[in-house]
């Protein structure tokens, strides 16, 4: 074989070597990198979801038991401070009107308790007060009887009425009582009488009395407890 054939073969031989090498290096680096690509995104979309559900779950767990501890924490702390001082101010109210009321009502039973006697009660305390044995003078007139006999009778525990009677030019005051089985009955204190008092009709002469000089005619009375 001649030198020119030979090295035209050889010339071929290393053109279908280097082609060869070419391709290769070619499908090498292209399989890298499709392989790559597909590969990372496959373990991207992979490890992306475990990641996500690992973390997830953990996060949820941790954070559901932080947040419900301090949810729970203070809400309980807030709650109990409004329901204390909203149950403190509700039973602080309600005991102070209580208190007050049964306060007011016991009080009362210590001091002075008055009441309507009963007729006989009316004619034994009358028996027994001295007003009527005191004189008649410019100083001590029939107001000065009234409010004795009125005196004597609260601290006997009897409710005793101050009678104001209105003459035409002038007045005059006796005393009633508001009896429990006769109803009310006036008093004359300067004789401990029972009268009777009618309006436009002579106060003596309706009660046994001697006729005054002035018009004695009834023309209203006044009662005062």
């Amino acid at each position: 074989m001649r030198v020119g054939e030979v090295v035209s073969i050889l010339l071929i031989i290393v053109g279908l070597l280097a082609v060869g090498y070419v391709g290769y290096s070619y499908g090498y680096e292209s399989g890298i990198q499709k392989g790559y690509s597909l590969g990372f995104s496959e373990g991207y979309l992979l490890g992306n979801s475990s990641g996500f559900e690992s973390g997830f779950l953990k996060g949820s767990s941790f954070g559901y038991g932080l947040g419900n501890e301090s949810g729970y924490s203070l809400g309980f702390s807030h709650g109990y401070t409004k329901g204390n001082l909203t149950g403190y101010e509700l039973g602080y109210e309600i005991g102070y009107n209580e208190g007050y009321q049964k306060g007011v009502l016991d009080g009362a039973g210590t001091g002075y308790t008055l009441r309507d006697p009963t007729f006989l009660e009316l004619l034994s305390f009358l028996a027994n007060d001295k007003t009527d044995r005191n004189p008649y003078t410019p100083s001590y007139t029939c107001i000065n009887f009234a409010a004795d006999v009125k005196n004597n009778a609260f601290a006997a525990g009897y409710r005793c009425g101050f009678v104001y009677i209105k003459f035409k030019d002038s007045a005059h005051a006796v005393v009633c009582f508001n009896t429990t089985n006769r109803g009310l009955v006036f008093v004359e204190p300067q004789y401990d009488d029972i009268v009777t008092l009618k309006i436009g009709e002579s106060y003596a002469a309706q009660n046994g009395y001697i006729i005054p000089t002035y018009d004695d005619k009834i023309v209203s009375y006044v009662i005062v407890w």
